[in-house]
């Protein structure tokens, strides 16, 4: 089995301290790939430089023998989904978007413990130090990350199925060609479905599968915090202002006195809502079938869309909260969780807690900032350093925005060519009562 291990080259530091630095990263790696009692071997790496990989040695036959199954289920999105889980602040923390949680979970890693990341394929053991010295230049330190992203392939064993698949995105530079018509880094596609709605964002036909989403998602959400006994009400929810900022540019007119959370929630829901009565420009029978199971979603009365359409859902494992009209939720792409409240603002204050009870300290709830920091939803996701990534927040808001305003645009035409039908078939009707024939009184014809 091959374990690699890596330290930062501009850091100097003596055999001895690199030696016990493996030793102790190498204890922390069989602790969580082997339970207590059970039979380890550990091979190490000799060399102080970034990259020194250790003397492989064959696999046995038992490591060569993976059955299919066990390699579909490792690239299968509930494995994904566990990797990622493994990722802790207090473990991994501030790292380059090029080694990101997405992508080491992606490629088969897991985080076992301060700043390393391990392979989640026992047979390969490989392991990896991720440490940027804080007092790098920029430069260096975005040229570190990127010999670190390679590694994320490079460092699997050679028997790894692992190892090809990441080769196949992370260094083939045909692939890469490939990937140049895509918003997100196509690789992540497949392991969940939020990647699709922020994929289909730049996909060049208006959004209409993330817009389904964000209303499918909304009456999920719905339909679960109604079981979590927090009725219809309103959720107290926050923006922060760059968010706010970006929504007032858009020249949408709403009552000045709503807050600007309303606002928003107003807009979202008058977009994601009217698309379903007026179809838009796509064939009637088209957005029938994909819309078919959105019959329910005008009835919506409360800031649910809103919620939905920044990234928030019904957690993917069970959990719980600790107040009555409270729920849990959570990002599907972060894992980020936090609880959520019915805003109880407006209410007197023993609608707000039972007599005898001490009061419970609310949180309202940061739609953006809940979020972790490498999330999709907040920072984007490049599928190339040359590509600034948008956010996903910014690019759902800029679709819904344009949904809105070609919305005004349709409804003005409607209105414009209507009035002005009507006054053609007046001018008509007046023209013809004025042009027709003079009726001849009947004494004068008589006369005739």
């Amino acid at each position: 089995s091959t374990v690699l291990m890596t330290m930062d080259k501009d850091t100097p530091t003596s055999g001895t301290d690199a030696t016990a630095s493996i030793e102790k990263a190498l204890s922390a790696l069989d602790d969580a790939l082997f339970p207590a009692g059970s039979d380890r071997s550990t091979a190490t790496g000799g060399g102080s430089g970034q990259g020194a990989e250790a003397v492989p040695t064959a696999p046995s036959d038992d490591d060569q023998l993976v059955s299919v199954a066990s390699v579909a289920d490792w690239f299968a999105p509930s494995a994904y989904r566990q990797r990622l889980s493994t990722f802790r602040t207090e473990t991994y923390f501030a790292k380059p978007l090029e080694v990101s949680p997405l992508e080491c979970a992606r490629f088969g890693w897991v985080n076992s413990s301060s700043d390393m990341l391990a392979c989640a394929n026992p047979s390969c053991r490989a392991a990896i130090c991720i440490d940027i010295n804080p007092a790098l230049s920029i430069e260096s330190a975005q040229k570190l990350a990127l010999q670190y992203r390679q590694m994320l392939a490079t460092a699997h064993a050679t028997t790894c199925p692992f190892r090809s698949d990441a080769e196949r995105w992370l260094l083939d530079e045909e692939r890469k060609k490939q990937s140049d018509g895509f918003v997100l880094p196509p690789y992540l596609i497949p392991v969940s479905n939020e990647f699709v709605l922020l994929e289909d964002l730049g996909a060049g036909v208006g959004g209409l599968v993330a817009r389904k989403m964000i209303r499918t998602a909304s009456l999920h959400m719905s339909e679960y915090l109604e079981n979590a006994n927090m009725g219809l009400s309103d959720l107290d929810l926050s923006l922060p202002q760059e968010v706010i900022d970006l929504a007032e540019k858009a020249s949408i007119s709403f009552p000045v006195n709503d807050s600007a959370v309303h606002r928003l929630s107003s807009l979202i829901f008058s977009v994601l809502a009217g698309e379903l009565q007026e179809g838009g420009d796509c064939n009637s029978r088209d957005m029938a079938r994909v819309l078919s199971d959105d019959d329910d979603f005008p009835k919506l009365a409360t800031n649910l869309p809103l919620l939905a359409a920044f990234g928030w859902r019904i957690p993917g494992v069970a959990g719980s909260s600790s107040a009555d009209d409270s729920a849990l939720i959570e990002c599907p792409l972060c894992l980020a969780r936090v609880v959520v409240s019915t805003d109880t603002t407006d209410e007197p204050p023993t609608k707000r807690q039972r007599t005898g009870e001490m009061p419970l300290r609310r949180h309202t709830m940061d739609l953006l900032n809940s979020h972790r920091r490498y999330c999709p939803y907040v920072c984007g996701s490049r599928r190339s350093t040359a590509i600034e990534a948008v956010p996903g927040w910014k690019a759902i808001l800029a679709m819904i925005i344009k949904q809105y305003h070609d919305s005004e645009k349709r409804s003005y035409a409607e209105e414009k060519g209507s009035t002005g039908e009507k006054t053609f078939h007046s001018i008509r009707n007046l023209l013809r009562s004025d042009f027709a024939s003079p009726k001849v009184p009947e004494a004068e014809r008589a006369v005739k």
